[in-house]
């Protein structure tokens, strides 16, 4: 659980998941994340696959349909529809989590949890990054979690490495981030 009062749960639910029981097990630890959630804390679900399916929607949701997303009070009673629904998540298509991430950036979460067992393009990481700088006011803090055999970070994926590492850079020949880059996305990518 992570700090803040404003989360949002962005999980793959895509046919890879299928694989080694991966999305009954992620299913398992939201629910416990969405229990743990206290009476002044505020959340919302998006499971995506080819589509993005969002918490209290029967269907899936377009990315510019952004009425249907809502932040909900950590009630009993909404953590309870939550569990039921999370619950009822099956296996779906392919992996797109493009469309879920820009959803949900503009719920304004605090923390944007994003959990997949895909590979991300380097280009989706740039895109998400650069929607949630350009909200007004402070960015969500992205956390993302690969879940697979072997886990690549951006890091090594784009050949940057984070400042405090800086004494690697001589030794390894890669470059730094740029001041500006936020390192909050896409820590732990699938390879």
């Amino acid at each position: 659980q992570g700090e803040g009062s404003k989360f949002l749960y962005v999980f793959d639910r895509s046919g890879s998941m299928s694989t080694d029981r991966r999305l009954e097990r992620v299913k398992a630890e939201l629910v416990f994340a969405v229990r743990a959630l206290d009476m002044s804390q505020k959340f919302s679900i998006i499971f995506f696959d080819d589509y993005s399916w969002v918490l209290g929607e029967t269907g899936p949701t377009q990315e510019d349909d952004r009425s249907t997303l809502k932040l909900f009070d950590a009630t009993a009673a909404n953590k309870k529809m939550a569990v039921e629904w999370i619950v009822s998540q099956s296996i779906g298509g392919s992996t797109n989590a493009g469309p879920a991430c820009f959803l949900g950036l503009t719920a304004r979460p605090e923390l944007l949890m994003l959990l997949s067992d895909g590979e991300f393009p380097p280009h989706l990481v740039t895109d998400i990054t650069r929607r949630n700088n350009e909200r007004s006011g402070p960015g969500a803090r992205i956390d993302c979690v690969g879940v697979a055999e072997s886990i690549q970070t951006l890091q090594e994926t784009t050949g940057f490495i984070t400042p405090p590492a800086a004494g690697l850079a001589s030794e390894t020949g890669r470059r730094r981030l740029p001041p500006d880059f936020d390192t909050t996305v896409g820590l732990a990518l699938p390879c």
